[in-house]
């Protein structure tokens, strides 16, 4: 879970920073880190709220 949510955070900074570069002359490495953590953050929560918690099973 934790690995494939910092894969994909990784994907989607270097594909930011190249569509930077392509694009303008200078890349914002600040706002393309916060993003991508952010990115990472929301990813990682998705994933952990998507698994289902078995409360009935333990009674």
């Amino acid at each position: 879970m934790i690995k494939k949510g910092i894969q994909k955070a990784l994907i989607f900074f270097a594909i930011s920073s190249g569509l930077q570069l392509f694009f303008k002359a200078e890349v914002s490495w600040g706002e393309i880190a916060g993003t991508s953590f952010l990115f990472l953050l929301f990813t990682l929560l998705y994933d952990w709220a998507s698994i289902p918690y078995k409360w009935q099973e333990k009674k």
